[in-house]
């Protein structure tokens, strides 16, 4: 079983394959880590671009309704007006 030396500011070290094998494995699981993040924080920048524009649509919806409501009551306070003057004239 061979020994591969690694020389750190001067000390040299002497490392066995499984060592150097492990931490080539704990590299490795340190990327897919490190994508694993990168990904997610992608989706939630996704996620919070969809909700915003989701807001904006249940606000522009809750305008409208508020619009159709206020036009209703127009409607409703007008047709209330010419009832009104139409039994006055009847009265007359």
């Amino acid at each position: 079983m061979g020994q591969t030396v690694l020389d750190f500011t001067g000390y040299r070290f002497s490392v066995l394959p499984k060592q150097l094998s492990e931490l080539e494995k704990l590299q490795e699981q340190l990327q897919k880590y490190e994508d694993d993040r990168q990904m997610l924080e992608e989706q939630r920048e996704q996620y919070e671009r969809d909700r915003q524009e989701i807001e904006q649509q249940i606000n522009g919806i809750k305008r409208q309704i508020q619009q159709l409501e206020l036009e209703i009551k127009e409607v409703t306070m007008g047709m209330q007006q010419l009832e009104n003057e139409i039994k006055r004239i009847q009265q007359e």
